[in-house]
C-alpha cells in the first residue's frame, strides 16, 4: 500500500468513526485530536518510506551485513571474499597495508579489454586509518570534501602506485546510509597515452557513522580513446598508436610538465566531461545505481 492509499484509508476511517457514533454530539468534535492523529500517521509513513529505499531492478546481492543490487545488464553476478589483513613490513609495499575487509568481484557483461577488475570494497574505516598513513590522510579529506562540496581529486583507496592524471565526470552520489564521490579517472607512473584499458569509474565513499569506507572500481570506456583492440600495445609511444575517430594524437614528449603533454591531457579531460553519461560503456547512471543501492547494516 502506498502513502496516498494509507492517508485516504485513514481519512475515510475517521469520517466513519465520527458519523456512526449513534446520538449526535452536543458539542463539535475535537478537530485538534484528528489533526494530531493524521500528523502522527504521516510522520510514521514517512519514516517507513525512508527506512525502505527503492531498489533498482536487477540481481540482489547479500553477504554478512552488506546488501546491494546489480542493475539489469551491468553484471551477471558477484563473488564475495574476505581480504586478509596486511600489516606494514619492509618487504610489503605501503599501498597494500589494510585491515581485513570485504571485497565483491563482479562478473562483467561487456567484454572490452581492461587492466582492472570490477570490484566493490567495504573496509573498516577506523582500523584502516590506524594502520595506514595514506588512509589516515585520505579518509578525513574525503569527509571534508563532502562537507564543503569540493569534489575534485579524490584518489582511490587502497591506493595505486601511480599518480592521478585524469579526473572527470565528477559528482556526489549518496547511498542509504552514506555518501561519496564518483569520477572517471586514469592513473599512470609516466607520460603515456590515455587509453580505455586503464580508464576506470571510481567511487570513494563513507557511511554516515564513519564505520565503513567504500571503494568501487569499474572498467569503463568511450569510443574516442585508444583501446587495446586498436593496437597490440596501447601504451606504446613509438610507433604512434592508432587513434580512433574523434581522438587525440599522443605527443612524442616524455615529460609530464611539457606544454604539449598538458594540452593532451586537458583535451581528453574536456572531451570526457562533454561526453553524455549514457554514452560511456557501461553507462555512468547504471554504475551510479549500484552505488545508490548499497546498504551496510
Amino acid at each position: 500500500m502506498n502513502v496516498q492509499q494509507k492517508i485516504f484509508g485513514l481519512t475515510i476511517g475517521l469520517f466513519i468513526i465520527l458519523a456512526c457514533g449513534g446520538t449526535a454530539p452536543t458539542t463539535a468534535p475535537d478537530t485538534n485530536n484528528v489533526e494530531t492523529l493524521v500528523a502522527a500517521t504521516l510522520q510514521a509513513i514517512t519514516q517507513e518510506a525512508s527506512q525502505n529505499p527503492t531498489q533498482p531492478s536487477g540481481i540482489p546481492v547479500s553477504f554478512q551485513n552488506i546488501n546491494f543490487t546489480i542493475p539489469d545488464g551491468l553484471a551477471t553476478g558477484a563473488q564475495s571474499e574476505i581480504v586478509p589483513r596486511t600489516e606494514y613490513t619492509e618487504d610489503a609495499p605501503y599501498w597494500s597495508v589494510a585491515p581485513e575487509y570485504t571485497r565483491f568481484l563482479l562478473s562483467r557483461t561487456d567484454s572490452f579489454p581492461s587492466n582492472f577488475d570490477f570490484e566493490i570494497n567495504i573496509i573498516p574505516a577506523e582500523e584502516y586509518m590506524q594502520m595506514s598513513e595514506v588512509a589516515a590522510e585520505q579518509i578525513p579529506l574525503l569527509q571534508q570534501k563532502l562537507a564543503e562540496n569540493n569534489l575534485t581529486e579524490v584518489t582511490i583507496l587502497p591506493p595505486f602506485n601511480a599518480g592521478l592524471v585524469i579526473d572527470t565526470q565528477i559528482a556526489r552520489v549518496d547511498f542509504p546510509n552514506g555518501s561519496g564521490i564518483r569520477s572517471i579517472q586514469q592513473y599512470h607512473q609516466a607520460p603515456v597515452p590515455i587509453t580505455n584499458d586503464f580508464l576506470i569509474y571510481s567511487f570513494q565513499g563513507i557511511t554516515n557513522d564513519g564505520k565503513y569506507y567504500i571503494s568501487v572500481i569499474a572498467p569503463i570506456r568511450v569510443p574516442f580513446l585508444i583501446d587495446a583492440s586498436y593496437n597490440p600495445d596501447p601504451n606504446a609511444t613509438s610507433p604512434t598508436p592508432v587513434v580512433p575517430e574523434g581522438g587525440f594524437i599522443f605527443p612524442a614528449i616524455l615529460e609530464f610538465d611539457s606544454p604539449e603533454f598538458e594540452q593532451y591531457y586537458q583535451s581528453i579531460t574536456d572531451k570526457l566531461n562533454q561526453t553524455p553519461a549514457d554514452q560511456f560503456s557501461p553507462a555512468i547512471p547504471m554504475l551510479d545505481a549500484i552505488i545508490q543501492s548499497i546498504l551496510i547494516q
